[in-house]
């Protein structure tokens, strides 16, 4: 697609680097580009119109969606465009959460992106982590969630990806050290991103990705690397959202009294009775709870 009067071609943002840009044309060449202030907010994914001569962003396209996150200055921050499907990225190091988790199926839920949840790092199980971790994916496969395990350090482990990622325009999501970037290295070698390793002090991940970086597949769409990150906020999402993006939530709340029920003081609430008949599990109910409390929280200081 050309427009010869503006000699503008359409183009996809590979990565935002602050004052200028890295956009795969149609063509398959490799651009980088300044954009307009009005611009701000472009982001890996993004289909703009592209002065070729000028190298200059024109405008951003109509967007498919956007996936986003509150920053720590109480704005919603946008991270990746247009995609379809997010590989929600963890392992047994750094030490899982069960609510980070729940926080990125809640924030893909309301965009209505497919998650497929991937546990890394399978050769890092021992004997003391091996129960844990195997009841945690055996509970969310219970829910309906797509698992694979594998292991970045095992070529082989990562063939059941390849025929998901055909097509599609994926991002792998998930906090710092879970080895997103490793896993992006073993599918694209040429795509040459920086591994970090867990910190031994902390065990805590150690940012490597500053920013979105988009790769092209062969098999035509992309894949997006995003930065790790050690918490997910969700005050900018409505809180009546938020039960529907829980399943065992919803089957259960078709026998609330309340047809509006938020499941927190209301009498006959069938939802908290199944808690407490373990048809819900602790951790996704203590998640839910958290979520919610920090929506309120959030509304009561007037933060959005």
């Amino acid at each position: 697609m050309t427009d010869s009067k503006q000699r503008s071609i359409v183009a996809t943002v590979t990565a935002n680097f602050g004052e200028n840009f890295s956009v795969l044309t149609e063509q398959g060449d490799s651009l980088r580009c300044f954009a307009r202030k009005s611009l701000e907010g472009t982001v890996a994914g993004d289909r703009v119109l592209v002065d070729e001569q000028q190298r200059v962003i024109l405008k951003r396209l109509k967007r498919d969606n956007v996936f986003e996150r509150p920053n720590d200055f109480g704005k919603v921050k946008s991270v990746v465009a247009n995609i379809d499907q997010a590989f929600v990225v963890f392992a047994s190091e750094p030490e899982f959460s069960c609510l980070l988790l729940d926080r990125y199926l809640v924030a893909l839920h309301q965009k209505k992106i497919q998650p497929i949840l991937l546990l890394n790092k399978t050769d890092l199980i021992d004997e003391d982590s091996r129960d844990t971790i195997e009841a945690i994916c055996a509970l969310y496969e219970s829910l309906g969630y797509p698992l694979i395990k594998l292991s970045a350090k095992t070529e082989q482990s990562l063939k059941p990806l390849q025929p998901l990622l055909a097509e599609k325009n994926s991002v792998f999501l998930g906090q710092s050290g879970v080895g997103k970037s490793s896993i992006i290295n073993q599918l694209l070698p040429e795509a040459k991103q920086l591994v970090n390793t867990v910190s031994e002090g902390s065990k805590l991940g150690q940012h490597t990705t500053t920013t979105s970086q988009l790769f092209a597949l062969e098999s035509s769409g992309f894949l997006v690397d995003s930065p790790g990150i050690r918490d997910f906020l969700l005050w900018h999402i409505n809180d009546l959202a938020v039960a529907e993006a829980y399943p065992e939530i919803v089957e259960q709340a078709q026998f609330c009294r309340f047809r509006n029920c938020r499941h927190q003081n209301e009498p006959n609430c069938a939802v908290k009775q199944a808690v407490e008949n373990g048809e819900i599990a602790t951790s996704r109910w203590e998640s839910f709870q958290k979520i919610q409390q920090e929506i309120q929280t959030s509304k009561h200081n007037k933060l959005w």
